[in-house]
C-alpha cells in the first residue's frame, strides 16, 4: 500500500507539473486584447472555469492578403486542447498559402491532420472554428468543424452563419471539409464564441440565441465593448 501510494503521489505531482506548463504556454499564445488592425474593431473574453481552459483563440493579420484570422477551439478534455496547441507550433498560420481559394478549409484539414497523428487514440474531436476576413471586400471565408457557428448582429437582427455541418478535428486523418463565405457590410458585428457561453446562458432559464438576442436589443450602445460589457 505504501509503495501503491507513493506512485500515485508521484502522479499527481507529474500531472500537476503539466497543467502548469500548458497553463504558461496557453497564457504566452492566447493573444492580448484589444487587437489592433485599421478599419476593424476587435475584442476577446477568455474566462477558463479552473485556471486552465481547454478552450483556445487566437486572431492574426495576413499582412500580404489584407486580410485578419480567428480561430476558436474548443475542447471537452485537456488532452485534445493539448495536441492543438502542439499543432499549432508545427503550423506556422503564417504559412497559410495566398492562393488557397479557402484558406479556412485548408488551414483546419492541416489541423485536423496534425492532431489526428498526436492523438491517434482520442474517443472524442475537437470543436474548431475558423475564418479569414478580407479587409477589402469584407468577404469572409470560413470553416466549422463540429458545433462552432459565428452570429452575426446586423441592422437589427442576429443571425447565425449558416455553415456546412462538418465533423470535429482530430477523429481521422484524411477527413473532408467544407467552407463557406458571406459579404459583410461596414458596421456588422460578427460574434464568435465556445460552448461554455451557451451553457451560461442555459443557467438563466435562456437558449444562447435568446440571451444574445436580449443583450443586442437592449445595449445602449452597438459598439463592441459595450456589447461585450453587456
Amino acid at each position: 500500500l505504501q509503495n501503491l501510494g507513493d506512485k500515485t503521489n508521484e502522479l499527481i505531482h507529474q500531472f500537476k507539473r503539466d497543467l502548469e506548463l500548458a497553463n504558461s504556454i496557453q497564457k504566452i499564445l492566447i493573444p492580448a486584447t484589444p487587437f489592433s488592425v485599421p478599419g476593424v474593431h476587435i475584442l476577446s473574453k477568455y474566462l477558463p472555469a479552473s485556471g486552465l481552459g481547454g478552450d483556445y483563440f487566437d486572431v492574426f493579420e495576413l499582412p500580404e492578403q489584407k486580410a485578419i484570422g480567428f480561430l476558436i477551439a474548443d475542447s471537452k478534455t485537456h488532452g485534445m486542447a493539448a495536441a492543438l496547441l502542439s499543432a499549432i507550433l508545427k503550423i506556422k498560420l503564417e504559412d497559410i498559402r495566398t492562393h488557397s481559394t479557402s484558406p479556412s478549409k485548408d488551414l483546419i484539414t492541416q489541423l485536423n491532420s496534425e492532431m489526428a497523428r498526436l492523438k491517434p487514440n482520442a474517443n472524442t474531436g475537437l470543436d474548431l472554428f475558423f475564418g479569414v476576413l478580407d479587409r477589402t471586400t469584407l468577404t469572409l471565408d470560413f470553416t466549422s468543424a463540429g458545433v462552432l457557428r459565428p452570429k452575426l448582429w446586423s441592422k437589427g437582427e442576429l443571425k447565425e452563419l449558416s455553415t456546412p455541418i462538418n465533423p470535429p478535428a482530430g477523429e481521422k486523418e484524411d477527413q473532408t471539409f467544407y467552407s463557406s463565405s458571406y459579404s459583410l457590410r461596414p458596421g456588422d458585428l460578427l460574434f464568435l464564441n465556445t460552448n461554455g457561453l451557451e451553457l451560461a446562458f442555459e443557467n438563466q432559464g435562456v437558449s444562447l440565441h435568446q440571451g444574445l438576442l436580449n443583450i443586442f436589443q437592449q445595449s445602449r450602445t452597438q459598439e463592441p465593448l459595450g456589447i461585450q460589457n453587456e
